[in-house]
């Protein structure tokens, strides 16, 4: 993920946020709440409106869901008053997850390689 796309995706989130906010203060939900109408109108929306599988819409969604979450997360305990502020520090940690999953993916997939050069 370059920087442009973590950007993006910072907005995205951001988004999110402010639309799950503004849910909850209409139909008097909590904004945690709220999340989840949200998120299942954008997955309708991306299924529709894109060309991109299903999987990959699910990918997205789920990485961008747990991003709020945390987000919302955060902020609640560390007493911010907007959740926004903490959706870079989410995003940085999701995708410091996401990266190390997929360099550890790699390791085990070479490690069978790398033995048999050794013999």
């Amino acid at each position: 993920m370059n920087l442009l796309e973590f950007v993006c995706f910072l907005v995205f989130a951001a988004i999110v946020i402010l639309c799950s906010r503004g849910l909850g203060h209409l139909a008097g939900i909590p904004e945690v709440v709220a999340v989840i109408p949200v998120l299942c109108l954008l997955v309708l929306l991306l299924r529709v409106f894109t060309k991109g599988s299903l999987r990959g819409v699910l990918i997205l969604i789920s990485l961008l869901a747990s991003v709020v979450f945390l987000s919302i997360g955060i902020a609640h305990g560390w007493g911010l008053r907007d959740s926004i502020f903490a959706t870079p520090l989410a995003a940085t940690l999701a995708l410091i997850v996401v990266q190390g999953g997929r360099l550890l993916r790699r390791r085990i997939n070479l490690a069978p390689l790398q033995k048999r050069e050794r013999e």
